[in-house]
């Protein structure tokens, strides 16, 4: 079972973003900027019998905005081999950000404090909109998707303290809970400036991947995570935990997930690039 890792920390209780209203229209300009020139995540799948898949997502920013995300995975199998390249644009507009990977096209409308208010996929049958909750320090604390105006997806998180949160997923009446455990502060005192994976591949927060590393959904943690451990009866998927190597500067270079589950270990490792 494939864990990701999206870091969040505050101390206020879940706020609710589900409502009928209508959806609030874009109005002046204001965007969070990002420190990086570029920020690279490669990973290699490597399983005895399979060949080796790597891929690389790779996330441009131009005058610290994010402009172009480049995802491309391959496989040099002598039998099969094979290569997939996606480009996705990023484009600005008054508080309104539109991310386009070419098939599909999401377009955000900020808050006053440049965080994803709404949004709207463009294009398909159906109309499927979501709704974002953040606390007051900026944490993101709820997702909602609709479509067609009925409840599909939701994402909960509850910040219990300083490093403990509680998040849960509800998709067509089926639910997973966790408990995210970060790094104490008087512990590892390096501050978070990117999203790593959790959240960011659970549904339906996977759905805006992009728009985490564009800097639209809330502040980004001030501690790392150090450990998942699911709270549902049902369904346990085991516990995962988080180990780094970092850079002499403070910067996250590699990441470890270990998942126990069942009495089997799964490890995996992504490795970072950070410019600026």
């Amino acid at each position: 079972m494939k864990y990701g890792v999206y870091l969040l920390s505050s101390m206020l209780c879940l706020a609710s973003c589900t409502s009928s209203e209508p959806l609030p229209v874009a109005h002046e300009r204001k965007y969070r900027l990002s420190e990086y020139t570029s920020v690279e995540l490669q990973e290699s799948f490597v399983e005895a019998g399979v060949p080796t898949i790597s891929t690389q997502n790779t996330y441009i920013y131009t005058d610290g905005l994010l402009s172009e995300r480049v995802f491309h995975q391959q496989s040099k199998s002598a039998t099969a081999p094979f290569e997939l390249k996606e480009q996705t644009y990023v484009t600005y507009a008054d508080r309104m950000v539109t991310i386009d990977n070419g098939r599909e096209a999401i377009q955000y409308v900020l808050n006053d404090e440049g965080f994803a208010l709404s949004a709207e996929r463009m294009g398909g049958e159906q109309r499927r909109t979501y709704r974002f909750a953040y606390t007051e320090a900026g944490r993101l604390t709820c997702v909602t998707e609709m479509i067609d105006g009925v409840l599909f997806a939701q994402c909960d998180i509850v910040y219990k303290d300083n490093v403990t949160a509680e998040m849960k997923t509800t998709m067509q009446g089926h639910t997973q809970s966790f408990r995210l455990t970060f790094e104490p502060e008087n512990i590892r005192m390096i501050p978070n400036r990117i999203p790593i994976l959790f959240g960011v591949e659970r549904y339906p927060l996977s759905v805006h991947e992009t728009a985490f590393y564009a800097n639209l959904l809330g502040a980004h943690s001030p501690t790392l995570l150090k450990e998942v451990s699911p709270l549902d009866s049902e369904d346990s998927t085991g516990k995962v935990s988080y180990t780094y190597i970092m850079t002499t500067q403070g910067e996250i270079s590699m990441l470890t997930e270990t998942t126990n589950s069942h009495g089997n270990q799964y490890t995996r490792s992504v490795s970072y690039t950070l410019k600026r």
